[in-house]
């Protein structure tokens, strides 16, 4: 069974502005590959080669009004002769492609003078994922679930000296929603009876974004 290994390269340039400012610039780019796939033993890809077209049905999940795209989604099904549990049966196989990430990042500092210092940086990434580690060994599992979108992170922070040595320090950090799809579920197949799909690309919509906010003092105590 093979197992999963990363790569990663990074290039960074930091420059002095001024007196205890600086700036900085990076580019990430990681590579996941020796991935796997979940494939089953006696159904193996191949053998889903009979198509089931359903109509498109839009946001509100009904055939027929006005949202419909006026598009189709096409889902595979193997023969009746390898349906049953005793043909479910699944094995980790090695996976052909990798996963790509590519990261850029910049970012301002000022470091502590004068009773304070602060930092602000974002950081955008480009995910290319064809499939997810283990993900099942079908065309159906592809339907939709490439991702290739973006996930970007901004983060503010700083730090004051307060009178009788008490340090106030504050974090901020924004990360964008986790992309996401409509999702249907479908019929009409004979051994795959029902099944839900994305029936847009995803990434095409996100959940909301994340912010997490953090304030602490601290008291300075000589020993």
């Amino acid at each position: 069974e093979p197992q999963p290994k990363s790569d990663e390269w990074s290039l960074t340039f930091e420059r002095e502005l001024m007196w205890n400012w600086a700036i900085r610039g990076t580019g990430v780019y990681a590579t996941n590959f020796d991935l796997r796939r979940l494939a089953e033993i006696n159904r193996p890809r191949s053998a889903y080669n009979i198509p089931v077209t359903n109509r498109n049905p839009g946001y509100d999940g009904l055939v027929g009004t006005a949202d419909d795209p006026g598009t189709s989604i096409t889902y595979w099904e193997y023969p009746a002769a390898l349906g049953g549990l005793a043909n479910s049966a699944t094995m980790v196989v090695p996976a052909d492609g990798k996963q790509r990430f590519k990261t850029l990042e910049v970012a301002g500092t000022r470091r502590m003078a004068g009773g304070w210092q602060a930092s602000a940086s974002i950081t955008a990434t480009k995910a290319d994922m064809p499939f997810t580690d283990e993900q099942a060994d079908n065309p159906n599992t592809e339907i939709n679930t490439y991702n290739a979108t973006w996930e970007t992170t901004t983060k503010l922070s700083g730090g004051y000296t307060l009178p009788f040595d008490v340090v106030m320090a504050a974090t901020y950090e924004r990360r964008s929603g986790t992309p996401q799809a409509s999702n249907y579920q479908f019929a009409g197949g004979q051994t795959i009876r029902t099944i839900a799909l994305n029936i847009e690309p995803l990434g095409t919509i996100n959940l909301p974004s994340t912010n997490l906010w953090n304030m602490r003092f601290a008291k300075r105590v000589r020993l």
